[in-house]
Formats: C-alpha cells, structure tokens, sequence
C-alpha cells in the first residue's frame, strides 16, 4: 500500500509538472500545438493536407487551384485589419457531416474551436471571414474574451470585408444582461436575436473609441484580463457600458434615433445595395 501510495504522489506531481509547463507556454505556441494534433488526427482519419503559405486545409475531396490562394489572401487581409504580425496559420478542415450524428458534425456552416476552423464542403461558404476573425480574436486576446463579444467582433469583422451580419428579426425584446445574452447565442428561438445584440454592442464600442479602441481593447484583454480592458480602455465597468448599451439598442431598434447616424452604423455592402435600387 505505501508503494501504491507513493508511485500515486509521484503521478500527482508529473501531472502538476506538466501543467506547470503547459501554463508557462506562450498562448500562440499552445494554438499552434493544438492545430499540429488537428492536422495529425485528421490525416489518421483519411484527410487530405494541401498547404500554400500561411494556410493547411484538409479535405477528403481535391480543392480546385483557387481555393487555396483566396484562403491565404483572406487571411492576410484580416491579419491586417487586425494589425496581427504573428506567425500563426489558419488551419480549415472541410467536411460534409453537416447533418449527420457524428462527432464531426458542423451546427452551422461553420465554426471555430480550439485553433481549427471547420466549415462545410462548400467551397464558397461566407463563413469563412467570420471564422477566420475567431481564430484572430482568439490570438489577439490570448484567449481570455467572452463568447459573445467573440461573436459581435468576428461579425463586426466579416462586414467589413463585404458579409452581412443578422439584422432585424422578430425578436420581441432585447437581453437585460450579458449572461443572458450569452446563454442565447446557443437557443434556436433567440439565436439571430442574440447574434445581432453582440454585434451592436461592439459597433456601439466602435462609436465610443472607434476602430483603434477596439484593437486596444483586445490588446488589454490578452495583457491583464477583459475587466480591466474595458476601464483601462472604455473608463467603464463592463456592465455599465451594456447597462448604457441597452438604453441605446431600444432607442435604435424602435427608430427612435436620428436617421442619418443609423444609416451610419449600417454595413457599407447593406449601404450600396440600398443605393443601387
């Protein structure tokens, strides 16, 4: 029993060892980890590795020649926009489990989860730029920011380079607070409702300290956490800022507000297509 005890408290303390390592391991080398085992237990699975500069996908399906370049161009429109200098890769794995009941199975047209971005086998999927600003919000933050904040800035991202983010459903009210937000990111009832709060919350951000505050932000968030982004960049608690968020989002979805400064928080695409009929 005393050797049993002992070879237990020598496992205890190599487990502790190793997370200790694992702890003190930049955040960007863990993300480049976890796409290294991606990559290995996909291939395992049958998947194809094509690589071209900064981008790896996996497919089971040949990709045509301009796939790849548009993936890596896009990427590196983002890295930009994020003024992101790292040397991270975007990592896209291609499956058509989109309805199926195994593990790989896609709820959407795609998602982002933990350095990987999964998407359907469409190969003109608009969730590409969405997907790819999750992968960069989540270097650029180390990690550390909240999931509906991740959703309002991957769309605040994806419109600016042409997509358009969920507007106005039939919601009948708006979430009276961000636990309640987030909870609703995952229903069905209240998704798209929930989506569009989040990105109007980060456009509201955007009108407080415009584009730059916003990389501030996430800068902070990665250096001492979000609670002390949001005072070190917005003067504010977080819950304050969306205590007065919430004031302004009803204003703005009942018209009350002026007409020309809700034509400027539209997407520029929604705006030129608006213009062109």
């Amino acid at each position: 029993m005393r050797a049993l005890f002992f070879a237990r408290k020598r496992i205890i303390g190599l487990l502790l060892l190793v997370l200790l390592f694992l702890s003190q391991i930049p955040f960007e080398t863990k993300h480049s980890l976890k796409q290294s085992f991606a990559v290995f237990g996909f291939k395992l699975l049958g998947y194809n590795v094509y690589n071209y500069r900064e981008v790896t996908v996996l497919s089971k399906s040949p990709l045509p020649r301009r796939f790849l370049p548009g993936a890596n161009d896009l990427f590196l429109k983002e890295k930009k926009y994020f003024s992101y200098q790292g040397k991270s890769r975007v990592v896209i794995v291609l499956t058509s489990n989109l309805n199926s009941n195994s593990f790989l199975a896609l709820p959407s047209q795609g998602y982002y989860w933990e350095g990987v971005i999964y998407l359907t086998n469409d190969l003109e999927s608009p969730a590409l730029a969405h997907e790819i600003s999750h992968l960069l919000i989540d270097i650029k933050t180390g990690g550390k920011l909240s999931r509906y904040l991740h959703e309002g800035l991957a769309q605040w991202a994806e419109v600016a380079f042409g997509g358009v983010p969920a507007f106005w459903g039939s919601e009948v009210d708006v979430f009276s607070s961000i636990a309640a937000l987030e909870k609703n990111l995952d229903d069905k009832e209240n998704q798209y409702a929930a989506y569009r709060q989040s990105y109007y919350f980060v456009k509201f951000l955007e009108a407080k300290k415009g584009k730059e505050g916003i990389l501030r932000f996430l800068e902070e968030t990665k250096r001492s956490g979000k609670e002390k982004a949001f005072m070190k960049v917005y003067g504010q608690r977080e819950e304050e800022i969306f205590s007065k968020f919430l004031k302004w989002y009803q204003k703005f979805k009942s018209g009350a507000l002026a007409p020309l400064f809700k034509w400027l928080l539209l997407p520029r695409k929604l705006l030129l297509s608006n213009r062109c009929k």
